[in-house]
């Protein structure tokens, strides 16, 4: 038991007659209190402290559930380009070592490219644009070279050739090449512009 000043409210001890505080009768104006005490283990403790845990835990929950979200939603705006098999889908061609030759003596321009096909084909044809220096096209040949069914993994050498004697000095050309003999913009497995150094 605590006595408490009626005057300055201060504690003093079960057997003070007087407040330690200010100095006051408490002998026969006090109050009692009993002391409170905070349990420092045993039930209590130990809520506080799985309410603490329990708060982490969900907060940890929390941030999974975000972040799995915010990966379903990529993945429903942003698919990748696979198909049923998990393997990456490729071209039908892969193209190496292109290079543009020419003028020869008779102004002829050739484009040479080793192709090699990434599956079986019933066909390839090389289409040839080439332009001046403003941009104009002097020749377009769409049959500059073509091949029957090339086999997937094998090499072949194109040599695509292009006549622009007395049609002008091209700067660029514009090489296409084609799965179809159908030639449209479907059937195009390879599509680069490049530079003509003479």
């Amino acid at each position: 038991m605590t006595k408490i000043c009626s005057n300055c409210k201060a504690g003093n001890a079960d057997d003070a007659t007087f407040c330690q505080n200010c100095g006051e009768n408490i002998d026969s104006t006090s109050q009692t209190t009993q002391r409170v005490e905070t349990p420092r283990s045993g039930s209590a403790g130990w809520w506080n402290k799985q309410s603490k845990r329990n708060k982490t835990v969900i907060g940890i929950a929390g941030v999974c559930i975000g972040v799995i979200f915010i990966i379903a939603i990529v993945g429903i705006f942003f698919p990748n380009n696979t198909n049923s098999n998990n393997t990456t889908v490729s071209s039908p061609i892969a193209v190496g070592n292109i290079i543009v030759n020419g003028p020869d003596d008779v102004g002829m321009y050739t484009v040479n490219a080793t192709l090699t096909p990434n599956q079986n084909l019933n066909y390839l044809q090389m289409q040839l644009t080439w332009y001046d220096s403003s941009g104009t096209v002097i020749e377009q040949d769409p049959l500059a070279w073509n091949l029957d069914n090339p086999l997937s993994g094998q090499a072949y050498q194109a040599n695509g050739q292009s006549d622009l004697y007395q049609k002008g000095t091209p700067v660029k050309v514009n090489v296409i090449i084609y799965d179809s003999i159908a030639a449209s913009s479907s059937d195009v497995v390879y599509n680069n512009t490049l530079n003509v150094t003479s």
